[in-house]
């Protein structure tokens, strides 16, 4: 009896090891498929990150080659550091200009994961300046706004403007340029020589002499993103208050940027400026000054951009020596005293030019309102300056893992 207990007290217990092993094989397997799920999840969002950062970076080249405006021959642009991964973009032929179709190869990377993008771009029709000044959903004047074009390859917009229109008792240059927007056009009062032009489906509304054309467009203008994509880091916040100061050749990055109390800062040499957030020069003569020879852009974040008070003083009153590209959602603002010679491409911020000492180069905002009596001058300059058409894709694929080894610069 105690021989057949035992045997059933050892058949239990090899049952109970079993059942136990069984049961932690299970559990061990159970485990191995939630860390393998878990990498897999993290895996999968890595590698969503690292095409998302692929397409910035093809984003920011074709950018790059919409505001080409002479210099090196644009080749490659990064690493740069976006979104917790980078990117590094590539356009070959090396662009230098010339109007035609090139490839943009751009790679993600976030974590161990990497993602590429091949895709063929070409320009088309349209300047990234637009041709003249540029509401994407709206244009309005007031008062006796006024606009021509010239040509500052040829001399000063005073040297051109010579012809005389006895009915208006005006004097303009060229009839180049001209208003257009991808909406509705209204025009109270004002003389306008060139075309003003609404979207496809806009309507104008105006009580002002148009001398060219007032026909609706064909079809829509396209313009670009601005994708704010600072190099460096920042520096902290620029802040002068009176007084006078210079920057020199360089590329700069502040956090904000003010002026005021007459505060007089000079641009000297090639100068790249990139700033966060509110930008303000503003107050009574506070101004920028653009010293002999100075070529600047200034690449703007988030909020508010103001150029106010004394404005902008370009020394070579030649437009594409002062350039300002702004990613904005609410609005860039000029009134300066001085007459603006530059260029400034806000396409998703509320553009205002006001006062009448006159802007001089090109314009494009979400929504364009001229008023206190402004003054507007195309630059014909800005379109055959490098700048021969907005390049908008053809096609792109995401290229595979053995395409972009081999091709990795």
């Amino acid at each position: 009896m105690r021989a057949v207990r035992a045997r059933c007290g050892g058949s239990a217990l090899i049952l109970a090891v079993i059942i136990v092993s069984v049961m932690a094989g299970m559990a061990v397997s159970l485990l191995t498929i939630n860390v393998y799920q878990g990498k897999a999840s993290t895996r999968g969002v890595s590698r969503e990150s690292a095409l998302t950062i692929a397409e910035s970076g093809m984003d920011v080249m074709r950018f790059r080659l919409n505001t080409w405006t002479g210099g090196s021959p644009l080749t490659t642009v990064g690493p740069v550091s976006l979104g917790g991964g980078t990117y590094t973009a590539t356009v070959t032929p090396a662009f230098s200009g010339t109007a035609g179709t090139y490839t943009i190869r751009s790679v993600g990377t976030t974590g161990t994961e990497t993602r590429g993008i091949i895709a063929v771009v070409t320009a088309s029709v349209t300047s990234v300046w637009g041709n003249g000044l540029v509401g994407d959903l709206s244009l309005t004047t007031s008062g006796s706004s006024f606009s021509d074009s010239y040509n500052s390859a040829a001399g000063t917009y005073a040297s051109q403007a010579t012809n005389y229109d006895a009915v208006n008792l005006k004097y303009y240059a060229n009839t180049s340029g001209g208003l257009s927007s991808n909406g509705d056009i209204s025009l109270s009062g004002g003389t306008f020589y060139g075309n003003v032009t609404p979207g496809p489906t806009g309507t104008l509304s105006s009580s002002a002499y148009i001398s060219g054309s007032s026909a609706p467009a064909a079809a829509p203008q396209v313009f670009p993103p601005y994708v704010y994509t600072p190099p460096i880091a920042a520096s902290g916040a620029y802040t002068q208050s009176g007084g006078t100061n210079t920057l020199t050749g360089g590329t700069y990055r502040f956090t904000q940027f003010t002026i005021s109390g007459g505060g007089q800062l000079t641009l000297s040499g090639d100068v790249t400026i990139y700033v966060d957030a509110k930008f303000t020069s503003s107050g009574g003569s506070s101004k920028i000054i653009l010293a002999p020879g100075a070529r600047v852009q200034i690449h703007h974040g988030i909020n508010d951009f103001t150029l106010s008070g004394g404005g902008v003083m370009n020394t070579s009153q030649i437009p594409s020596d002062f350039q300002v590209f702004s990613a904005s959602t609410t609005k860039v603002t000029y009134s300066g005293g001085s007459a603006f010679h530059g260029a400034i491409y806000s396409p998703t911020a509320d553009m205002t030019i006001s006062g009448g000492s006159g802007f001089f180069g090109a314009g494009v905002g979400k929504s364009v309102t001229m008023s206190g009596g402004a003054t507007f001058h195309y630059d014909e300059g800005l379109g055959a300056s490098g700048t021969p058409g907005a390049y908008v894709l053809a096609a792109w694929r995401e290229f595979a893992q053995a395409e972009w080894l081999a091709w990795a610069p």
